[in-house]
């Protein structure tokens, strides 16, 4: 049973890639790694590193996002699949900060630090109300 459960998990990762494959990055994630060039100034070495690993981010996002829409058509109980999308929605979030922290590792200590002042500042302590640019506003930044 195991076996086969692989077997069909490898087979859906197949046709995601290949459905992918004929598909580009995000515009969202295209406009990021396009600011990631443009604010820090990635060599020839690094851009392509930050391409590849988007990229992969994105071919795993997109299977569990397959698996989600699966479920959704489903015939499970409400309370199972309420259960179900909540984890897969949570793998995202891990799939993102692990590409966060793997394009960390990839920048230099002068392109983390304006990484983490310019482009992903940390949340804030104090909650404030509206929806804004963190890395412009006086109450985020301190």
């Amino acid at each position: 049973m195991i076996r086969l459960s692989k077997y069909i998990f490898c087979i859906v990762i197949l046709i995601c890639n290949l459905h992918a494959a004929s598909q580009q990055l995000s515009d969202r994630d295209a406009r990021f790694v396009a600011q990631l060039q443009n604010e820090l100034a990635l060599d020839s070495i690094q851009r392509p590193q930050v391409v590849s690993l988007f990229w992969n981010s994105h071919l795993e996002l997109n299977v569990v996002s397959h698996e989600v829409d699966s479920l959704e058509r489903s015939t499970i109980p409400e309370e199972e699949l309420n259960l179900r999308i909540a984890v897969l929605n949570q793998k995202k979030k891990d799939i993102r900060e692990y590409r966060e922290l793997d394009l960390l590792d990839i920048l230099t200590l002068e392109q983390q630090i304006l990484f983490n002042e310019k482009i992903k500042p940390a949340k804030p302590q104090v909650l404030h109300f509206g929806i804004h640019d963190r890395a412009k506003c006086n109450v985020c930044i301190k």
